[in-house]
């Protein structure tokens, strides 16, 4: 049989000598138009210094990002998973919340697509993981069972079992049931008693 294939061109357009006469900068100041039109879903655009300020500011975001997942910074917030028949909780939902010391908070729908575009992913995603298990542990030890879920992003995904696993060996989770794996996508760990668990998908 036969496909059809559609191809999309997105053009970065700059200028010389109105935005500048080096031949460096003409070339990484079309490259940055040509990141705005794929952001604008445009077809083509010019380069205008507004430009330049927002991956000036996009870069310093990413080196803060990487030093706020090295420095545990990114904080989990836990929201209830309520059942609408009973009106019990039944687990709670980790969400990753970074509060920066000047920006304030950052949302998670800015800095979780530039941790995407920047290959931070599988470390933010061990950084959530680990946070969730130790919180599952505090709430095991203090007799609070809950459920936790955590989002877990598809790159990332394939390492989550080596993660887990290692929780087990350093005992921050008690259990006789190891990760179980499916398609490389989910995985769940089971306590004894009330069974809380750490959900992965």
């Amino acid at each position: 049989g036969s496909a059809e294939i559609r191809l999309d061109a997105h053009i970065g357009l700059a200028r010389a000598p109105l935005d500048t006469c080096d031949p460096s900068e003409i070339l990484r100041f079309a490259e940055l138009a040509m990141c705005a039109v794929k952001d604008e879903r445009k077809p083509w655009r010019f380069f205008n210094a507004a430009l330049s300020d927002v991956a000036v500011d996009r870069s310093l975001l990413e080196s803060e990002l990487r030093q706020a997942i090295d420095h545990g910074e990114i904080q989990l917030h836990y929201q209830p998973q309520v059942d609408s028949r009973t009106l019990q909780i039944m687990g709670v939902e980790a969400l990753a919340r970074w509060s920066h010391p000047t920006r304030g908070m950052i949302s998670p729908a800015i800095f979780i697509p530039l941790a995407e575009q920047v290959g931070l992913m599988p470390a933010l995603g061990a950084h959530v993981l680990r946070s969730a298990v130790r919180q599952c542990a505090q709430w095991q030890r203090q007799g609070r069972a809950r459920r936790i879920v955590v989002d877990a992003y598809a790159d990332f995904s394939p390492e989550i079992g080596e993660i887990v696993d290692g929780f087990f060996d350093k005992r921050w989770i008690d259990g006789p049931t190891r990760p179980d794996k499916a398609n490389g996508a989910f995985c769940a760990t089971t306590v004894p008693g009330v069974h809380p668990y750490v959900l992965m998908s």
